[in-house]
């Protein structure tokens, strides 16, 4: 029987990239989405031309009883979880300094996602993983979780809390299931700044890449390939830490470098 790889947020960018690669290593992905529909089945008919099986199931994992549904749901179809990924996430562009328009709906949507949905995927893909005799978790953060530089303080706040998160989630799942998180600086093809109208892609890309020292944005290819690394048994003795994927960027703000 394959190995079943489930990824949240596996339509587009990151999430579809390490579907793919995990295919590739002989996974069958299963892809959750929640409003992604098109992009998801896209990302499904992608797959399925390299030769790999690839299941779509729909869930808002912000909320607990549809998340807990849908892992049982790939449980019972699929009969096995051997390594999940969460790369489900939402922003929203607030400057650091507008302290005003971080209101208790942003705080509730970005933490509902980010780090209690994130967690309740974990928990349940956990018990589907124990039933198998493990497996490995893989959560993507981002590298506004490690510095204070990002999107809006409570993404930032959201992403450092799944870290540590990860970390505690590590203790209490070993010996059998090995959890760790990557942490991402600026990815080229993602759209965290939609809420800024003045955001321009390209000029915004050279303008990381000036403070990159090598020298280009990282690529969504990137990272998947650090994700199948803790993903699967080449890195069967690492748990616990968070990978930094960010091409050794320099820390800035408001243009300078500190």
């Amino acid at each position: 029987m394959k190995k079943i790889a489930v990824i949240t947020g596996g339509a587009t960018g990151i999430g579809k990239a390490a579907a793919k690669k995990l295919a590739k290593e002989g996974y069958s992905p299963v892809l959750i989405y929640n409003s992604s529909k098109a992009p998801a089945e896209a990302a499904k008919a992608e797959i399925e031309a390299e030769g790999a099986e690839c299941r779509l199931y729909q869930a808002d994992v912000s909320k607990e009883d549809e998340c807990k549904r849908v892992f049982n749901e790939i449980g019972t179809d699929c009969g096995r979880i051997d390594t999940f990924v969460n790369c489900a996430g939402v922003t929203k562009y607030i400057r650091f300094s507008d302290l005003d328009s971080v209101t208790a709906d942003v705080w509730d949507k970005l933490l509902g996602v980010n780090l209690i949905g994130a967690f309740n995927c974990c928990r349940e893909a956990s018990k589907q993983m124990k039933k198998n005799g493990g497996g490995s978790i893989v959560i993507v953060a981002s590298l506004a979780g490690v510095r204070a530089s990002g999107s809006s303080i409570p993404y930032d706040a959201s992403k450092a809390a799944i870290i540590h998160t990860a970390k505690c989630l590590a203790m209490a799942l070993a010996p059998d299931i090995r959890v760790n998180t990557v942490s991402p600086g600026i990815v080229t093809d993602t759209a965290w700044h939609r809420d800024d109208p003045s955001y321009n892609k390209e000029a915004a890309d050279a303008r990381e890449a000036a403070f990159i020292p090598l020298g280009y944005v990282t690529k969504p290819d990137e990272v998947a390939d650090s994700i199948v690394f803790l993903a699967t048994d080449r890195s069967s003795n690492i748990t616990g830490i968070d990978l930094v994927i960010d091409g050794g960027r320099k820390e800035v703000h408001h243009g300078q470098v500190y």
